[in-house]
């Protein structure tokens, strides 16, 4: 199965001829690999790749050649599927008399979350219509999801006087940019099944970054449940919400 990637830029850059490393170019059909570029990032058009593929002559009088086919999965879908895109799965030959054979293929606008490979086919053609084949795949460029994640990390409680209780709520983003909008976002607490309001504004947090959002109200009570949830309206897009919710037994200091 082919997977076309409409969003998925590639381009080939001009294939170098004699600027391999000369212990490549020393020795006789000689191929390497590489990924020098494996960039992540929150924009789309910024997430890049590029794989340098280097092979040398076999024998005096052959014609190089190089093909890039490129493989994608994802989370969703984790079986590796080629990626069809122009300059792809295209033979791209090296100019007559050249001994070392050098092509960066390069792809950008990438999806993420998402894994990239290479397969780069090197051939060599003779003056008789002989050929000699091989292949050899690239290390894995991981596109990690850029978007925040945000995790309710820990739920505390402090018993007060008069069936009240201080509530403790430690949330932490996890994903790989900031959380920020115009309003921030809110962390709700339910005692009991009772939301207390009002939630607590949150105006932003870094990646990486922790906060801890205090809470007064009425004691849980035995058998009952605390509930902790960050950003229960969902206004930030977040990688995901599946941590978004931390649901503890009533602790025995406050039953």
């Amino acid at each position: 199965m082919r997977r076309t990637a409409s969003m998925f830029v590639v381009c080939a850059v001009a294939a170098l001829a004699g600027t391999s490393a000369p212990a490549l170019a020393a020795t006789p059909g000689k191929t390497r690999v590489t990924v020098p570029v494996c960039h992540s990032d929150i924009a789309p058009l910024d997430r890049r790749i590029t794989w340098v593929g280097e092979m040398s002559s076999l024998k005096t009088g052959n014609r190089m050649e190089m093909r890039f086919d490129v493989y994608m999965r994802t989370p969703a879908d984790p079986a590796w599927k080629l990626v069809s895109a122009p300059d792809l799965g295209i033979w791209n030959r090296a100019k007559a008399g050249t001994t070392a054979y050098k092509f960066r293929q390069k792809a950008v606008n990438l999806a993420a979350p998402a894994s990239y490979k290479a397969r780069v086919t090197f051939r060599w053609l003779g003056p008789k219509g002989d050929k000699t084949v091989k292949s050899k795949t690239s290390q894995v460029c991981e596109q990690s999801d850029p978007r925040p994640n945000l995790r309710v990390v820990r739920l505390d409680a402090s018993p007060l006087k008069g069936g009240i209780a201080d509530y403790q709520v430690v949330v932490r983003n996890v994903g790989g940019s900031a959380a920020s909008g115009p309003n921030g976002f809110d962390v709700a607490l339910a005692v009991d099944g009772v939301t207390q309001a009002p939630n607590k504004n949150v105006l932003g947090l870094r990646a990486g970054e922790s906060v801890q959002v205090n809470f007064r109200a009425p004691r849980c009570k035995q058998g009952g449940t605390v509930k902790a949830t960050v950003d229960p309206d969902q206004r930030i897009d977040q990688s995901d919400r599946a941590d978004d919710v931390l649901e503890l037994p009533c602790p025995a200091s406050l039953a």
